[in-house]
């Protein structure tokens, strides 16, 4: 990891900590002023000892509950429900908008049914290093451009690939970046590449592709309809 990257990590642990105590004064602060409350009201109608109960069950019951509700609405906006209102499709268009990949998304080797850009897939500790995604596989995504894939050796295109060129749907051929067959690993600025993951089902939206003609042939011929589309020998971007 990076010296940005770990400055990043201490800059939203320390954020983390200061929303935590802001919350737990917060909590103190209005569960002590309902407790006095409510032990000054036991007082007038009963004695010291019940307002001594009252005020402290009081004082435990709101600090509990305003910790739990601030904790959760924290929680909320950190980590907002990608299936909720807050992020509707747009009903005219044939595919789902793009949303924000789930927190644990790279710990999973799998990805299932989201909706999101490609370039969320590089994090920040590769983006000065390198733009390669590994071992990954993709099951009913829809992937969302601006951006250029680059399949490397032993991706696999499977299932029934979609191709959305937004927004000019008529000129197929402008998705289509040929370059000549690679002879060892080379650097391309702006694409993003792949090594060992298999798209299944996927939904492309507004992604160009960059490859060798005949990794091309076998692409065009997958999104044909023609089957599978293995790019087993082909060199892999840096």
């Amino acid at each position: 990891m990076g010296l940005w990257s770990r400055a990043w990590q201490w800059v939203k642990a320390a954020d983390t900590t200061l929303s935590l105590l802001d919350m737990a004064l917060r909590a103190i602060g209005a569960s002590t002023v309902l407790g006095a409350v409510a032990a000054v009201i036991a007082w007038i109608v009963s004695n010291p000892y019940v307002a001594l109960v009252v005020g402290m069950a009081v004082w435990i019951a709101v600090a509990v509950s305003l910790l739990v509700v601030m904790s959760y609405r924290a929680q909320s906006v950190a980590s907002p429900n990608l299936g909720s209102a807050d992020w509707p499709d747009d009903p005219s268009l044939p595919f789902p908008l793009p949303r924000p990949l789930p927190p644990d998304w790279s710990s999973k080797q799998t990805l299932f049914d989201l909706s999101f850009r490609l370039v969320d897939l590089i994090t920040p500790e590769q983006i000065m290093s390198q733009s390669k995604i590994r071992d990954k596989t993709f099951y009913k995504c829809t992937i969302h451009g601006p951006a250029i894939l680059m399949p490397g050796r032993e991706t696999r295109f499977t299932g029934k690939s979609e191709v959305f060129d937004e927004p000019r749907p008529s000129q197929r051929e402008s998705m289509w970046y040929e370059h000549e067959p690679l002879q060892a690993s080379t650097w391309f600025t702006g694409v993003v590449g792949t090594e060992r993951c298999v798209f299944r089902d996927c939904t492309f939206v507004d992604i160009g592709v960059m490859a060798d003609p005949a990794q091309i042939s076998k692409l065009k011929n997958h999104i044909a309809g023609g089957g599978d589309a293995d790019i087993i020998g082909s060199i892999s971007p840096l």
